[in-house]
């Protein structure tokens, strides 16, 4: 019973019934009587309600305990089975992961056991594509696939395997298309050197001892030497494009790029910025440079622009004009790339580039 139901009670025997009591009147007594049993019935009635409410509460918690205890177990096993998944799932990625590695070094023991000129280039493109993607072994698969690219040769193998290599190129990794065409730089000067010497020397030399003659080893002849030319620079100016296509979709520009050694043969430079670019020994020959940017170079110790109009140049930096003015001036024998050039053309876009030449 509630406090104010008490209250209540007392309140009406103490103002009502006692009065009504001590008064001796019947009919007083009678209408007090019929108050006081009213209100005890209220009473009674209010606290058979609080004792179901007490009821459908207790209800409601022996319901709801084991409720909750039953969902408790359920995250509980599913927290178990979670972290039991994830063990699986850690434990099977390092058994991948040993399983690449392994077969990775097979690839790299195979391909580094055989002579370069008995590799198979399409066998290698197929080994090595999915290790291109790789992000343990990248980087590894890029180095053995270039090596192999400035060793091979089967010139369609080289653009399969190229063409794989120019696929996952990006400015962390540009430096890799340079280093090829570095080393095919490298191959075509010394078989131009090997090509200069037999054509000095036609016929080797007589043996001054009588006897049998030594064991010779096979010389390849000038017109194999001429076929190996012509073929590394196909791959050259290859690389070339495949390079100025690389640097034309850098958004900024890749103004600072390296590219000392590297070689543009018959390449299509026009327009890039190589505003701050290393030209060290970087060869532009018979290339389009009409509005490309150099203004800022400094760096371009026997670079060589031979057959190439370098005077059509957006910008040129004053060093660097200077030493193309003193080697490769306009000559009106020279053939140079592109549509055909004038002296006065020449003077005209000197006076433009040394105005605007930056120091």
């Amino acid at each position: 019973m509630s406090n104010s139901t008490k209250s209540s009670l007392e309140k009406i025997k103490r103002d009502i019934l006692a009065p009504a009591m001590d008064s001796g009147d019947l009919a007083n007594l009678e209408k007090a009587s019929n108050i006081w049993r009213n209100a005890a019935e209220a009473a009674k009635l209010e606290q058979e309600g609080q004792a179901a409410q007490r009821s459908i509460r207790s209800e409601k918690v022996r319901f709801w305990v084991p409720m909750a205890a039953s969902f408790l177990s359920v995250l509980g096993v599913l927290a178990t089975l979670g972290i039991q998944m994830h063990q699986i799932k850690v434990a099977a990625q390092g058994q991948a992961e040993q399983v690449e590695a392994a077969q990775f070094l097979d690839i790299t023991k195979s391909l580094r056991s055989i002579p370069s000129e008995n590799i198979s280039i399409f066998a290698t493109a197929t080994a090595l594509r999915t290790y291109l993607v790789s992000p343990r072994f990248g980087q590894q698969a890029r180095d053995l696939a270039v090596s192999i690219l400035g060793t091979t040769a089967n010139p369609s193998g080289f653009q399969v395997l190229f063409d794989d290599v120019v696929k996952q190129t990006n400015r962390a990794n540009l430096s890799d298309i340079v280093r090829l065409s570095n080393i095919l730089q490298d191959i075509y000067e010394g078989t131009e050197a090997e090509l200069d010497k037999i054509k000095e020397n036609p016929k080797p030399p007589t043996p001054v001892r009588p006897g049998p003659p030594p064991l010779a080893q096979p010389v390849p002849t000038e017109i194999e030497l001429q076929g190996d030319l012509d073929d590394i620079a196909r791959r050259q100016k290859m690389v070339g494009e495949a390079l100025a296509k690389i640097l034309r979709s850098f958004q900024p520009p890749l103004a600072d790029v390296n590219l000392t050694h590297a070689a543009f043969v018959s390449n299509d430079l026009s327009g890039l910025d190589l505003s701050h670019a290393n030209l060290n020994r970087t060869l532009i020959v018979w290339s389009n440079v009409k509005d490309a940017d150099f203004g800022r170079v400094t760096e371009f110790n026997d670079s060589e622009w031979g057959n190439t109009q370098w005077w059509t140049a957006k910008k040129l930096s004053l060093l660097l004009l200077d030493y193309l003015k003193q080697k490769y001036a306009f000559d009106e024998n020279v053939k140079y790339a592109g549509a055909p050039t004038s002296l006065e053309e020449y003077t005209a876009n000197l006076k433009r580039l040394s105005d605007h030449a930056t120091p």
